[in-house]
């Protein structure tokens, strides 16, 4: 009111004052106008998109992965489109995207001017752009021209340009062009842009035959593809699925009882269908990885430009924690290692619903100081599974959990030398079941000392020192590092019974190799476009953990691990460099586990079928996974030097220790037996006295008056305890008194409302007989209508039975002829079935009657020269390929892309798939190929004699395309 005021009084001083002002006042509003309206016709002094090449328009590039060094390895192309017409589509699925996204879709222009108003008062009211109010055809604009209105730009000028951009739109197309683009358009997440890409990628089933539930779920993406992912998100997919069957039934597309029958029904998502172009590359895991992360950030932009994503990965780290897990499991598989008895892999195993029957394996490793992601192996076959068992397997890390309960002990006055106890436990739970922790091979020392115990990977002495140390302070420790799982406060926690995933593991052992500092996992770099302007930039992410004394002493005693420990056979790989380990072994061998670490490096492997079972009958992360880890971190090391040892953090101090009662040996005492040396925490050492002259202190540890404080402490806290029960036990008896004198108050109260009650009874019973024979008067008349209208009904139905049968016998005939026709089928897939069944059982007759060579899997580069060819432009041109070959006995098989020309890099878009099949005889390969390339397909072979160290393969190869033969040579690489 007092803002209207103020203009009328404005207006009224330009007219007391004359024309002259009045005159420039409105001149003034009128080249604002004019501004506007030049503005508006030029788009806002930027080129205006044009809107006639609208059905045209493709998507914009595939961003580049490139690894830490700048070598591209991957990109992220989306889902081949496929543009569907919106006649071939279900009703349901227009109805379903115009429910959640433009409800007013046919009665505006391109803007909803009603939806404008609440969501401009919206925006005044919070001060930011909380509510938006976009489109189907504002969607559209800005997401076919995604650099000319960048949706990330919130701002009131990128808002206009796309509200003429949406009426340019409306004016040239029909409503039902627009919504036919929009459909085919959106980004859907998961490298799904357009409906049927959408479809394919999560129910595996064309547009055409989306059902009422899959067309909501669709519908519920594009505000927020990542956000609402069905397969990591599902409760949230399937909230917002249901908020748009809930507006679908309440704008009146769809009746009730279909909506709360869709409601119901599951999600239904399938698993992911193949992607060629991220299998037959490195490190698939690690990509998809990235990509889920680029899509939180980015969003459906991330696909309108191209994008050069330089990632934390090092592709020579990369490809040896692939080999070495690969062999290693392939180690395990042939009985080396001990008796295996299940199910082997084989490239043409299919995944089940619950993962893969044969043994699978997971490889983390992270640069200490940063969290950076040097390698990720996710399983054994991307092909086959897509699960990715470095984040979303969580299994017990077994021992591997020890150095939290030594790092939790040590920072509470615990010292290496003091002596547990290391005999038979019987532990009492809360349940009144009695656990009994055993060590393995069930031997037992009597007294062990702290050092002893966790290079030894003692399980009862832990389970003892964690009790004193508290639980409590043990998984809090934990949750500190970085273990998001709950901890419950259970003995059997420092045996590692709580379920880690193995980045998370990795990830937390960073605070033991950083002496303190625990990063977080980081894989993406930077964020540059085409012209290498950064557009987005990370930064390491660290948080304090341990005292770095407490870290030290722990690294310390698990370098001595892998000397005298648990990790011995690290040593027989030839690995060198500074490192600490320790290994995890779960109950009857079902999980394998050997986490280490450098002063630069932390890496993890884990071994362990997808269903847990027993791995071998001894199976220990010593045996199966140490010696992996070794040779994995041996080739690491082989291009870049080694570190320098762990230096002592000031606050650790070294003094000669009596093994006999881990106590100091005092200064100037001859004793008879050898002291040793031991590490300690300045303030925190145990008392010094002289062995054979006096007898030792018996409080000599710090942790004996910390215990004692604790006692005293619980004490204190059970004294309040019981004045606390007293308290509320008089206030019981109180309250127990109080409610004898209400119910007494209640029963004289309710025996006068039944008197009261039963005179209104008898009232309403004489009311209840006078209508009573009123009623049964209607009824007789009632009656005796309804019996001529139950005759005519029945008429009617007869009527409608007749009809009904001629029906039922049509559909019955037509069933018949589906069902032979079905029938028909089934015996020819089984006939098929048959084929296919005898073809196998002979090529495995085969496999086990050949000789088992030197294993050629891993990567290898390929360099073909043309020597002849039907095209003389061809001659001499040189075709570089790099090929991941899988050796099973004597057959071959393998994948990978064209990488070169005459030396040149081939653009990620343009490389060719290859395939390759064949078999080695001795030293001689032969194997058959397959290139797919952008026009036709070629085949042809290769031909080759193996090389004394087995590392290169020299001869000749021979394509149909042009006739194309020459020499070939492959070599492995790093």
């Amino acid at each position: 009111m007092e803002r209207s005021d103020r203009w009328r009084t404005l207006w009224r001083d330009l007219k007391h004052q004359g024309p002259r002002p009045l005159a420039l006042f409105l001149a003034m509003l009128w080249a604002v106008v004019l501004f506007f309206g030049f503005s508006w016709s030029r788009c806002f002094f930027s080129t205006c998109p044009d809107v006639g090449k609208l059905a045209a328009f493709q998507p914009g590039g595939a961003p580049l992965l490139l690894d830490r060094n700048g070598e591209v390895f991957a990109d992220l192309a989306p889902a081949e489109r496929q543009i569907v017409p919106l006649s071939s589509l279900p009703g349901q699925v227009a109805q379903a995207f115009l429910a959640v996204e433009d409800k007013r879709f046919y009665e505006h222009r391109g803007v909803d001017w009603t939806r404008v108003g609440g969501a401009v008062l919206a925006d005044l009211h919070s001060g930011d752009f909380t509510q938006g109010f976009s489109t189907l055809t504002m969607q559209l604009a800005r997401n076919v021209f995604p650099e000319r209105i960048p949706g990330e730009q919130q701002t009131t000028r990128r808002k206009l340009l796309e509200i003429r951009v949406a009426q340019e739109i409306e004016g040239r197309y029909s409503k039902e062009e627009i919504l036919e683009l929009y459909l085919n358009h959106i980004y859907f997440g998961n490298r799904a842009r357009g409906i049927a890409a959408a479809a394919r990628q999560y129910f595996g089933v064309l547009a055409k035959d989306l059902s009422l539930p899959q067309a909501a779920l669709l519908a519920a993406l594009p505000k927020a593809p990542s956000h609402y992912d069905p397969r990591r998100h599902p409760d949230k997919a399937l909230e917002r699925r249901n908020l748009v069957l809930s507006l679908m039934e309440e704008q009146g597309r769809i009746p009730r009882r279909m909506a709360e029958e869709a409601k119901t029904a599951p999600l239904g998502i399938t698993p992911p269908p193949r992607q060629a172009q991220v299998e037959s590359g490195l490190a698939p895991w690690f990509v998809e990885q990235v990509r889920r992360e680029m899509e939180e950030r980015f969003g459906s932009n991330l696909y309108t430009r191209p994008l050069r994503i330089v990632t934390t990965l090092d592709s020579a780290a990369q490809r040896a924690a692939e080999e070495e897990l690969r062999g290693q499991l392939k180690r395990v598989e042939s009985g080396e290692l001990g008796a295996f008895d299940g199910a082997r892999y084989s490239p043409a195993a299919e995944a089940a619903a619950g993962g893969t029957k044969y043994l699978q394996g997971a490889a983390v490793m992270l640069d200490a100081r940063d969290g950076d992601v040097l390698a990720w192996v996710g399983g054994r076959d991307y092909a086959q599974s897509q699960f990715d068992r470095v984040v979303q397997a969580r299994r017990q890390p077994g021992s591997a959990f020890k150095p939290f309960v030594y790092a939790a002990a040590l920072a509470h006055g615990w010292v290496l030398s003091q002596p547990l106890v290391d005999q038979p436990l019987r532990v009492r739970m809360s349940n009144g079941q009695v656990w009994q922790p055993h060590n393995f091979s069930d031997r037992y020392e009597g007294q062990i000392s702290m050092r002893d115990a966790l290079v030894r990977s003692k399980n009862v002495a832990t389970v003892r020192l964690a009790d004193a140390v508290g639980l409590g302070e043990v998984s809090a420790l934990a949750r500190r590092a970085g273990i998001g799982e709950p901890i419950p406060a259970v003995p059997a926690i420092a045996l590692g019974t709580v379920a880690v995933s193995p980045l998370e593991l990795t990830s937390a052992y960073t605070a033991f190799a950083s002496l303190g500092q625990a990063a977080e996992p980081r894989l993406i770099l930077r964020v540059e476009d085409d012209d290498g302007k950064v557009l987005w930039r990370s930064t390491p992410r660290r948080h304090p953990v341990l005292d770095p004394a407490v870290a030290y002493l722990v690294t310390n005693v698990l370098s001595d691990a892998l000397v005298r420990g648990t990790g011995n056979l690290v040593q027989q790989t030839g690995f060198h460099a500074p490192a600490a380990g320790k290994t995890g072994t779960t109950n009857e061998g079902a999980d394998a586990w050997f986490v280490g670490y450098t002063p630069e490096v932390v890496a993890t492997l884990w071994m362990g079928f997808d269903q847990p079972r027993p791995i071998l009958a001894d199976a220990t992360g010593g045996r199966l996974v140490a010696p992996a880890w070794g040779r994995m971190l041996a080739r690491l090391y082989q291009k870049r030097p080694e570190p320098k040892p762990w230096s002592p953090p000031g606050g650790v101090v070294s003094r000669p220790v009596d093994p006999a009662t881990g106590l100091i040996v005092a200064a100037g005492c001859n004793s008879a037996s050898a002291p040793v040396r031991e590490l300690f925490i300045a303030g925190k050492e145990p008392a010094a006295f002289c062995p054979g002259q006096e007898s030792p202190p018996g409080d000599g540890f710090p942790s004996h008056s910390l215990l004692a404080e604790r006692e005293k402490s619980q004490e204190d806290a059970r004294r309040v305890e019981r004045l606390a029960k007293a308290a509320q036990d008089e206030q019981r008896r109180l309250r127990k008194q109080q409610e004898a004198e209400r119910i007494a108050q209640e029963k004289e109260k309710k025996k006068d409302q039944q008197e009261q009650a039963a005179l209104q009874t008898r009232k309403e019973r004489l009311a209840r007989e006078e209508a009573a024979a009123s009623r049964r008067e209607r009824e007789i008349a009632t009656r005796e209508a309804a019996l001529r209208k139950a005759e005519l009904n029945r008429k009617e139905r007869e009527l409608a039975a007749r009809e009904e049968a001629l029906r039922k016998a049509e559909r019955d005939r037509r069933e018949e002829a589906r069902a032979a026709q079905v029938l028909e089928q089934q015996r020819e897939q089984q006939r098929r079935a048959r084929q296919d069944q005898d073809e196998e059982a002979s090529a495995d007759e085969a496999r086990q009657a050949a000789p088992a060579e030197d294993d050629l899997s891993g990567w290898w580069e390929l360099t073909n020269t043309i020597q002849s060819t039907n095209y003389e432009q061809y001659r001499g041109l040189r075709l570089g390929y790099r090929l991941q070959l899988e050796q099973d006995g004597d057959r071959l098989t393998g994948r990978g892309q064209k990488w070169t020309e005459d030396g040149r890099p081939i653009p990620p878009g343009a490389r060719s798939p290859i395939s390759v099949t064949g078999r080695i005889d001795g030293r001689r390969v032969t194997l058959q190929f397959t290139e797919r390339g952008a026009r036709r397909s070629a085949a042809g072979s290769f031909s080759w004699q193996l090389s004394a160290d087995r590392g290169a393969l020299r001869g000749n190869f021979w394509s149909d395309a042009a006739n194309a033969s020459g020499s070939s040579v492959a070599r492995r690489m790093d």
